[in-house]
């Protein structure tokens, strides 16, 4: 990881992904939980920069975002969604030109351990804009809670009725529903009156277009956020059948994050190799969470759209390893073989795959719901398959070609398999030996250290397999002798 260039990349590349729940709110004594919101008395009402506080409205307390880290002053709505910076800053977003921003920071770096390096003050023009940015942010956070409300508080109005009998028939359990990041906007008008409730503009409201489509009425909503945890687009769902079934507020989120849900899904690993499950739909990633599987995030398409950049950047998020469970059906396996090839084309994680064929259903999510989610736990722990050793068999299959081997076959594979090898880098040697070498060498009959007549000259350079510090044949390398 490049060094930090200024404040804002300090806090939101190194700061923000170490934060949890209870190393900001600590000071907060939670009391009551609606959902994925924690709600509790306000550690804040002393302190002179909170308005609410100010005005003795803060009597109700703190709310607290599970997901995303960020509070609401209750029972102010126009405060919802406020930056865990504001929180750090005594209730308030930092102001330009005050030194807040750069406290606010360090008090942020403190509490997670990480040491402040010495960096540039931000200009004004700067914090002016960010605090621009932080405006916007406050403005789809509020638009994403009015819409959580609705799905969960409107119960009488037919259209939350049917979204929500739509969840549950697709497997989202009933008492699960309040921790769904998930909303529905009944009237387009309404939203628009309770955000300019809530202090937003006309203006500002129509310039984030939030509400331009007109199809959005009555569909189910839910933001995409990147890593940081910040909004940065929303899908909404037709429960009724109208096509098309997915809107999205723009195009080309796939572009800004690597994976849906992969914020959270990254949160929920607390240890270990970041491993991540990847499936096909937002759906899926949504049902499998609220079933119990934490750890699961969505392509939001097919294999093939797990481009080279997509899994460079998922390895740059921290993700360890990725196992994909990609949906049954026909040439599904062309789908895993595309998004593999993806893979060694870059600096990925860690792959492993689950032949689609496994799966009892059509989807993951469709099998949690028929068999439990401990089914698909099984399957993935005792079906999974490293990415090298697909590729092995993929190379033995191809130049095999369904006959017996020969010689001339036996170099081909043989000599495919070493440009591969050298293709990877030492990075990844360790899991080549492990998952990629072992079938080649059974398939083609090798004995490395005691080659056959047949394989002396030309199979020779499958001994810089056992050369790791080299990569180079036994007679080339001193390490041998």
């Amino acid at each position: 990881m490049t060094r930090p260039k200024n404040l804002v990349e300090f806090f939101e590349r190194v700061v923000y992904p170490r934060l949890t729940l209870a190393a900001v709110y600590r000071d907060v004594v939670f009391q009551h939980c609606q959902g994925r919101f924690w709600l509790g008395d306000c550690p804040l009402r002393e302190q002179s920069k909170c308005t609410c506080c100010q005005n003795g409205d803060h009597r109700h307390g703190i709310r607290v975002d599970t997901h995303s880290l960020r509070f609401s002053c209750v029972p102010h709505r126009e405060k919802c969604g406020e930056s865990v910076l504001a929180y750090f800053n005594g209730g308030v977003f930092p102001r330009p030109a005050t030194g807040e921003y750069r406290a606010a920071v360090v008090k942020a770096a403190d509490v997670v351990g990480v040491k402040m390096p010495e960096l540039p003050d931000l200009t004004p023009q700067q914090e002016t804009q960010i605090c621009a940015q932080q405006r916007q942010a406050k403005l789809v956070e509020t638009f994403f809670f009015e819409s959580y409300r609705s799905l969960q508080v409107d119960l009488a109005d037919y259209r939350c009725e049917v979204a929500r009998s739509f969840l549950a028939d697709h497997g989202f359990p009933e008492e699960r529903l309040a921790e769904l990041p998930v909303g529905i906007v009944l009237d387009r008008e309404a939203m628009r009156a309770s955000l300019q409730e809530s202090r937003f503009t006309v203006d500002e409201i129509h310039e984030a277009k939030l509400l331009a489509d007109v199809r959005l009425s009555g569909r189910l909503i839910g933001p995409i956020r990147d890593m940081r945890g910040r909004i940065v687009n929303f899908w909404a769902y037709d429960p009724g059948g109208q096509q098309p079934a997915f809107l999205f507020l723009q195009r080309g989120w796939k572009s800004v994050v690597p994976a849906f849900g992969l914020d959270a899904a990254l949160r929920a690993v607390v240890s270990g190799a970041k491993e991540v499950v990847l499936v096909e739909t937002l759906f899926d990633a949504l049902l499998l969470r609220a079933l119990g599987m934490p750890n699961v995030a969505a392509i939001g398409g097919t294999g093939e759209e797990l481009t080279p950049r997509r899994w460079r950047r998922l390895a740059e998020a921290g993700v360890g390893r990725v196992t994909l469970v990609l949906n049954r059906r026909d040439e599904a396996m062309d789908s895993v073989e595309k998004a593999i090839s993806n893979a060694f084309e870059t600096s990925a994680p860690r792959v492993y795959y689950v032949d689609p064929e496994m799966l009892s259903a059509d989807s993951p999510g469709q099998l949690a719901r028929r068999e439990g989610i401990d089914a698909l736990r099984e399957l993935i722990e005792r079906r999974r398959v490293h990415a090298y050793r697909y590729k092995a068999l993929a190379i033995l299959a191809e130049q095999r070609n369904g006959h017996p081997w020969n010689e001339i076959t036996q170099r081909k594979a043989l000599h495919e398999a070493i440009d591969f090898y050298a293709s990877q880098g030492i990075r990844r040697m360790s899991d080549l030996d492990m998952h990629f070498v072992p079938p080649i060498i059974d398939a083609l009959g090798l004995n490395v250290s005691q080659p056959t007549r047949a394989t002396t000259a030309e199979l020779k350079p499958a001994t810089r397999w056992w050369c790791k510090m080299h990569r180079c044949a036994a007679t080339e390398c001193f390490c041998f002798d």
